[in-house]
């Protein structure tokens, strides 16, 4: 504790970036779980000599397939975390306490950096999915973008294909704003119906080539019959390149699960360590004190921990405790709501 809270800013940082890893615990649960009764990469509708993209893949091999590479990219979080955990740590005098240095020592193994190598090869970059998120409102989306091009020739021309079906998507909005210079019209992007029409105005009467009209308080949601049947089209496109995927990702978790140990094991160390820095975080916010130990308790204005903190409506009033050998029983009494049961549980 005394390492850690020396560490100064530092220790702030390294609390902020513990915040930011995933639940290791619940990742490797995930990972080692394989699906026996169907598998995207044992379906016919993704080998070589069958890929179409008029196959309207099993939606158990997709949800399967999409769950796969979920868990690819949160282990890629995971490892990613685990190194700047580790630079974040090396402003700390681990070399002086052993569960500090132990920690250090497996956030440093180099098979973990095999293993964010091995995943590099088959992910594309941090960066780039995070801005395909963004952009597209719907993670399913970005995960089609998930593998690295020239992985799978066929998952490129999927890409290459969802591209141009979202181009033809924005010049078809772009026809319908010259057609219709009086009505402001946006396209819009959403993860259960997909391209959607926002009409900001509220006109009496809709031209009859917009369908499936919904008012909400301050625009119109509706769709062409042109726009649903490309939403079909990406659909089709979007569900083929996930089990595409799904044949590079399946490959990549085989490998990760052979050295799941090492998942263990870092899941243990980022566990321990955010036990003592979140204990130190409170300490240098509450003014914690380290105590002694000895034959006496003496306890000079101790408070409970989560009442100090949660209770905000009055002021908290510190108690003093003192006890040794030949004081070793005292009752507590006073009126109800005196918190009596609190100072018992703060000792």
């Amino acid at each position: 504790m005394e390492c850690i809270l020396r560490a100064g800013d530092s220790l702030f940082a390294l609390h902020d970036a513990l915040k930011m890893a995933p639940d290791l615990d619940h990742l490797v649960s995930q990972l080692i779980q394989v699906d026996t009764r169907t598998s995207a990469r044992s379906s016919g509708a993704t080998t070589a000599t069958s890929v179409s993209m008029s196959t309207t893949p099993s939606h158990l091999n997709v949800r399967v397939a999409d769950r796969h590479i979920t868990v690819a990219l949160n282990v890629r979080r995971a490892l990613q975390s685990g190194r700047t955990i580790l630079d974040l740590l090396d402003a700390f005098e681990t070399t002086h306490d052993p569960l500090l240095s132990a920690v250090h020592r497996a956030l440093s193994d180099q098979r973990l950096v095999d293993l964010s190598d091995l995943i590099a090869g088959v992910l594309s970059d941090e960066s780039e999915t995070e801005t395909l998120s963004h952009a597209s409102l719907a993670s399913r989306h970005a995960r089609c973008f998930a593998v690295q091009n020239g992985v799978n020739p066929l998952l490129d021309v999927a890409r290459q294909t969802y591209s141009e079906t979202v181009k033809d998507v924005n010049e078809h909005v772009a026809a319908l704003c010259e057609a219709f210079t009086d009505l402001r019209i946006n396209l819009k992007l959403t993860a259960s119906v997909g391209f959607i029409l926002s009409i900001d105005r509220n006109p009496r009467q809709l031209p009859s080539v917009f369908i499936n009209p919904v008012a909400r308080q301050s625009h119109i949601q509706c769709s062409t019959m042109q726009l649903v049947k490309l939403n079909e089209r990406l659909n089709e496109i979007i569900n083929e390149a996930i089990l595409l995927s799904d044949r590079v990702i399946g490959e990549l978790l085989d490998c990760l699960r052979a050295d799941v140990s090492l998942l263990y094991k870092l899941s243990e160390s980022l566990g321990l360590l955010d036990l003592f820095v979140s204990l130190a975080h409170n300490a240098s916010l509450y003014d914690y004190v380290r105590p002694e130990f000895g034959d006496a308790l003496c306890i000079q204005g101790g408070k409970h921990p989560i009442r100090y903190i949660l209770d905000t409506k009055r002021p908290f009033v510190p108690n003093d405790t003192f006890c040794d050998l030949s004081c070793n029983f005292q009752i507590i009494t006073g009126p109800n709501m005196v918190r009596a049961r609190d100072f018992r549980a703060d000792i």
